[in-house]
């Protein structure tokens, strides 16, 4: 594996290029893993990009408000109609912009993940998730608490976001 970086004048290292050999074709075809480096490493760059850009990033602005939705009850119900019930945090028209844009990176992180794994919040099943007691998450973050929230109301509803 061959890395190029750069050096700009401000001391900042980029990644110019990741490759196997000049022509990224891997010398090792038993090796699936190397394989799936390059592609891997593009999808941190263009996440990489994401945070230099915030949202004029084209990746978050291809990120529909629907994208982001819970589909539970309570969301559509007249309790979230003034955001003042703690179970409406999870419903995009009770966010905050800085709460939208959190969820917005965490949705491009999941959908651009290619074969890695997500480290949080941690991997769950459909069953864990629907009886999960948010009393566990008091100790964390206010947007850790939102972004667990979040994937596990995804998850309930569409088990691909489960891990």
């Amino acid at each position: 594996m061959r890395w190029d970086f750069l050096v700009d004048e401000n001391l900042r290292v980029h990644l110019i290029e990741a490759n196997m050999s000049p022509n990224l074709i891997p010398r090792n075809e038993s090796c699936p893993l190397a394989q799936h480096i390059p592609f891997n490493c593009f999808n941190v760059a263009l996440l990489t990009d994401v945070r230099k850009h915030g949202t004029n990033s084209s990746l978050l602005r291809s990120i529909r408000d629907s994208d982001l939705n819970i589909h539970i009850p309570i969301c559509v119900s007249s309790k979230c109609n003034g955001c003042n019930e703690k179970d409406c945090s999870i419903c995009t028209h009770c966010m905050s912009n800085e709460a939208i844009y959190m969820i917005k990176l965490a949705y491009a992180e999941h959908i651009n993940r290619q074969n890695m794994r997500r480290v949080y919040p941690e991997e769950m099943t459909t069953e864990e998730a629907a009886s999960y007691n948010a009393e566990q998450d008091s100790q964390l973050s206010p947007n850790n608490r939102l972004t667990r929230a979040w994937f596990r109301a995804k998850c309930v509803s569409d088990p691909y976001w489960c891990s």
